[in-house]
């Protein structure tokens, strides 16, 4: 009888291991949704993400998959407009030659390309490289380790070694 009631104990734990991990699931899913929204705000997303990332890193069970895609447009757009002003700038050089081409001293030729461009060139810092951000920079998938000392880990490891004590009793018992 007592093995009987070991073994409804350890299920009894398991069972209370999965709605713990449930709640934890659910809540991270909330941590996530914080994420989202800051990121969709505009705001800094540096605090909610480390919460997300602790959250998940010690409790058994949990996961997050998110994308930063408000982030990720705002740098994708940035980048547009840094190419843009570049390519505008290389427009205007080959303007300033059109327009001082018909200079035929070389000194006052190069004194009106210097003035043309300085009075139409886009102030941009001139080593500042365009490139499209890369989206996997934007993406998150932050996995729990396999086994954390938490409500689950441990209801779980009670859970398994009562149901397997109560199991070997039950089965000495019958032989």
């Amino acid at each position: 009888m007592a093995s009987r009631i070991i073994f409804v104990i350890g299920v009894l734990l398991l069972v209370g291991a999965f709605i713990v991990r449930s709640s934890n699931i659910s809540h991270t899913n909330q941590l996530v949704a914080s994420v989202l929204q800051a990121d969709g705000g505009a705001t800094d997303t540096a605090g909610p993400l480390a919460a997300v990332k602790s959250f998940v890193m010690s409790h058994l069970g949990t996961h997050a998959k998110f994308s930063l895609t408000g982030s990720y447009q705002r740098d994708v757009e940035a980048a547009k407009a840094a190419a843009a002003a570049q390519a505008t700038n290389s427009q205007i050089y080959s303007a300033a030659q059109a327009a001082c081409g018909g200079k035929t001293d070389s000194i006052t030729q190069a004194k009106c390309n210097a003035a043309y461009l300085s009075a139409h060139l886009v102030s941009i810092p001139a080593s500042a490289p365009v490139s499209a951000p890369n989206l996997s920079a934007y993406q998150f998938y932050i996995n729990a380790p396999f086994w954390t000392p938490d409500s689950v880990g441990l209801l779980g490891a009670f859970g398994i070694l009562t149901v397997v004590g109560g199991g070997v009793g039950l089965i000495r018992r019958r032989k």
